[in-house]
């Protein structure tokens, strides 16, 4: 009963310790998705100049230098910068999401001009006919649809995808939420599974041999990652529209938890071994 709850320990410690170097490794690979983000925003911004630029026909020849004024102070904003913060970082939710997508961009874009009517229709400059900045105001707010970008772009991911990375797109998402306590519990389970393999163990080599096989078993298991995980990230990179630079992500991460598990381990069970040749000599 002993053995059995010693073995059912050491499954959990190798778990434990897997799910630690890989929670380490997915918060560090988050600098990449903060990479994809700042690409996705740099598009954004991109097609709200393109799409504030399509009403440009509104207005007179002579005063479209006034209107690119417009475009420019719009797209600098701290209000549209803000938006797109909040659009861009729902992106991964709701392409991971089976619902689709959730955000209302074309109200937050119709909240916006209302409340900048007055500082767009200035920066037009006042040689612009007010007849014409109202035409342009109302252009902005019907003929500009934001949100059926965004929903296509998801869409189009979501298409891309097989379900296989969707799940592990779901899963970078959930790392994201919960970034800062994966590696917490995961490293509080591998201290209580340490201590209770010591206590139920303490009259055998205080388990160390358990512990050691665990800790080569886990050392295995996350160099063996290092070295499939490149294939799969960039294969799933490959299916999404934007360029996500790659060489941030830290796969040499997982192979140094590897040597340092699988160091550990291989000494821990030398250690072992001798004092079980040390305790034959003895008997």
């Amino acid at each position: 009963m002993k053995k059995l709850i010693t073995i059912i320990l050491e499954v959990i410690l190798i778990l434990a310790c897997v799910g630690y170097a890989g929670s380490k490794f997915g918060v560090k690979s988050l600098d990449s998705v903060d990479t994809m983000m700042v690409s996705l925003k740099s598009q954004i911004e991109s097609e709200i100049t393109e799409s504030i630029s399509q009403v440009e026909y509104l207005v007179p020849v002579e005063h479209q230098e006034e209107f690119s004024k417009v475009i420019e102070s719009v797209g600098k904003s701290d209000q549209v910068d803000a938006m797109i913060n909040k659009y861009s970082q729902s992106f991964l939710k709701d392409v991971a999401s089976k619902n689709g997508a959730t955000m209302d961009i074309n109200a937050e874009v119709d909240q916006f001009i209302s409340d900048n009517e007055t500082e767009i229709k200035a920066s037009m400059g006042n040689n612009v006919p007010e007849e014409v900045k109202s035409q342009v105001i109302t252009e902005m707010r019907t003929k500009i649809d934001f949100e059926k970008h965004y929903k296509d772009v998801v869409e189009y991911t979501q298409k891309k995808l097989s379900p296989g990375q969707m799940e592990a797109l779901d899963t970078v998402n959930e790392l994201i939420v919960n970034s800062e306590s994966y590696p917490m519990i995961a490293a509080a389970t591998i201290a209580a599974s340490l201590v209770l393999i010591i206590l139920i163990n303490i009259k055998n080599r205080f388990g160390i041999g358990y512990i050691g096989t665990a800790l080569v078993i886990s050392g295995i298991t996350c160099f063996g990652l290092s070295l499939i995980m490149p294939s799969f990230v960039e294969s799933s990179l490959v299916r999404i529209p934007f360029e996500i630079d790659a060489s941030q992500i830290p796969y040499a991460m997982l192979k140094n938890y590897g040597y340092i598990y699988g160091g550990i381990g291989l000494v821990l069970v030398i250690i072992s071994s001798v004092m079980s040749r040390y305790e034959v000599v003895d008997a």
